[in-house]
């Protein structure tokens, strides 16, 4: 059904997709430290929800396994915490920064990969 250039095709396509993750994992400093200044507002977690909720879906379409579920534990989380709408307890916000160090820890990586592959 696939041609023979589809691998190669889809190859190319995943390293343009891991050079655009340096974007992302720029965004997501910058929503974690929006979230600090902000005293994890509601508004700035559901920014950082629908952010890690891309970065899960896609990632999991190219096969970055590892940023994918590093992106979904933080992103079910933020939506247990989004849905629950009663606040933060310091708990919560000790668990929110946790996730959220993994996840920059596997954006991390892939900085490796794209030297890899040039």
């Amino acid at each position: 059904m696939f041609d023979d250039k589809f691998p190669k095709e889809f190859e190319d396509l995943r390293k343009n997709f891991a050079l655009s993750l340096q974007n992302k994992l720029f965004d997501i400093v910058n929503l974690e430290k929006k979230l600090i200044e902000n005293n994890f507002e509601i508004n700035t977690i559901q920014e950082l929800y629908q952010a890690t909720h891309k970065i899960s879906g896609s990632c999991g379409m190219f096969n970055f396994s590892k940023i994918s579920e590093a992106a979904y534990k933080l992103e079910e989380f933020l939506k247990s915490v989004v849905k629950a709408g009663t606040g933060l307890i310091p708990e919560d916000q000790s668990r929110i920064n946790d996730l959220l160090s993994g996840l920059k820890k596997e954006l991390e990586h892939i900085k490796s990969y794209s030297k890899e592959t040039e």
